[in-house]
């Protein structure tokens, strides 16, 4: 993704327009890079059985990549309309999503209790909701200016890769919750469920940024990042 990212910049510079919203963006590449090299760390580094430091820095990650979609899906959502005076540009994005991660890592902060249990679930479903949300949005925004035309491209991740996100999201939730029952719960061994959690993590990502990245920038206006 780093590497997409830095070929994307390496083409604007030279003036060259990509295919993708995304490719236009190389920021975004960049930042969804350095989230699964959190991850990849995330698979063998001591830190299983839910220690306080390690689950914070695992929850205010999940909360920010959550956020992260909501928050760019409605922008896009925003930005659908070719007649639209003053798209924002992505780069002001990122203060709120700044700002946004700085109290997600505050709400992450907690020792466990059963009362922390539900605050946690409620951080990860109310991100969720609003990351669905926040993607239907921009799919009747785009339906209702752009009528007949295709929001992705026509390729296997464009039209499903979504569709691989519920086993990875079941498998990475009985992971999860395995773990924080002690089951697969041993640091010192070469397998354990957190590992494993870190592993769907990742490759949520990878898919959250294929499928955007095969969103079809020929549909937009793009404006002045």
């Amino acid at each position: 993704m780093v590497q997409c990212g830095l070929q994307d910049a390496s083409k604007l510079r030279r003036g060259i327009k990509a295919d993708s919203i995304v490719g236009n963006f190389p920021e975004v590449s960049i930042l969804f890079g350095f989230a699964n090299f959190a991850h990849f760390l995330g698979t063998f580094s001591n830190h299983a059985c839910r220690c306080h430091f390690g689950h914070v820095a695992d929850a205010a990650g999940m909360y920010s990549i959550l956020f992260f979609v909501a928050i760019y899906k409605a922008w896009r959502a925003f930005s659908a309309h070719r007649d639209v005076s003053a798209v924002v540009p992505i780069r002001y994005l990122f203060p709120l999503y700044a700002l946004g991660t700085m109290m997600l890592v505050v709400y992450a902060d907690i020792y466990y209790c059963p009362a922390c249990e539900h605050r946690e679930a409620l951080g990860v479903g109310g991100l969720i909701v609003a990351g669905l949300v926040s993607s239907a949005a921009q799919r009747v925004s785009f339906s209702r200016h752009h009528a007949g035309k295709r929001l992705n491209k026509n390729t296997f991740i464009g039209n499903y890769g979504l569709l691989l996100a519920p086993p990875v999201f079941i498998v990475g939730l009985v992971s999860h919750t395995a773990d924080r029952h002690g089951v697969w719960c041993d640091p010192q061994h070469p397998f354990q469920g957190h590992a494993l959690w870190h592993i769907c993590g990742a490759v949520g990502i990878a898919l959250v940024y294929l499928d955007m990245r095969s969103e079809n920038a020929a549909h937009y206006e793009n404006k002045a990042r």
